[in-house]
């Protein structure tokens, strides 16, 4: 399954999506597209070290808390451990895993919802989330607090989010 950018640019590599989005925020303006292997060459982005990444493991069984104060969920998820990604690779591993992913979907997932694992980007003040639903084979990117896309998952990035999990700090 292919992810389609907003403001109908073309197809775009999952890890490009983040530089869509921003793209469509400043106008649609359109950038040369880059490759998954090297994400940082998007002319006037800021580079993926001089972005700010962090994984998260959320409780999707306790359902999306729509009243909660920010500090202790995301996206109304209600967040059970959170790990900032400083390494680079890490960063690009976890796109690609993402990635690769997204194209080997079986198609849209299960009608439930039930996250457990989510990545936050931030760039600029701008904030993009991607909640990752791997029990039903679903994901969802917001942009702040709207929901711009989402589509059908494979699994096979779960045990990558979860090592890097259990080995953080």
């Amino acid at each position: 399954m292919n992810i389609r950018t907003v403001c109908s640019l073309p197809v775009l590599s999952f890890t490009l999506l983040y530089a869509a989005s921003t793209l469509c925020i400043q106008g649609c303006t359109p950038t040369s597209a880059t490759s998954p292997a090297n994400p940082e060459v998007i002319p006037g982005e800021a580079s993926i070290v001089d972005r700010t990444f962090t994984l998260y493991l959320l409780d999707g069984d306790a359902g999306q808390q729509k009243d909660a104060t920010e500090d202790w969920t995301l996206q109304g998820w209600k967040i059970l451990q959170e790990c900032p990604i400083t390494s680079e690779q890490t960063r690009a591993d976890l796109f690609r895993a993402l990635d690769d992913a997204i194209a080997a979907a079986p198609g849209p997932g299960s009608r439930c919802f039930i996250p457990r694992h989510a990545i936050r980007v931030q760039t600029n003040g701008v904030l993009v989330d991607y909640v990752i639903c791997f029990q039903c084979g679903n994901y969802k990117l917001y942009e702040g607090d709207r929901s711009v896309t989402g589509g059908g998952i494979s699994g096979s990035p779960k045990p990558i989010f979860n090592r890097i999990l259990s080995q953080c700090n």
